[in-house]
């Protein structure tokens, strides 16, 4: 998440909060097997 929030110029939780909608509208899916997985990631769809 750190590098998000770096990217985008905002706090960690704004960044947290930005992806949520991405996820919520369903525009942005993650390949990971469980939310702790780290090989894990977010992509666009």
């Amino acid at each position: 998440m750190n590098e998000l929030n770096t990217i985008i110029g905002r706090s960690k939780t704004t960044a947290v909060t930005l992806l949520n909608r991405l996820i919520a509208r369903n525009l942005v899916v993650w390949t990971g097997t469980t939310k702790n997985d780290g090989y894990g990631k977010y992509i666009l769809k």
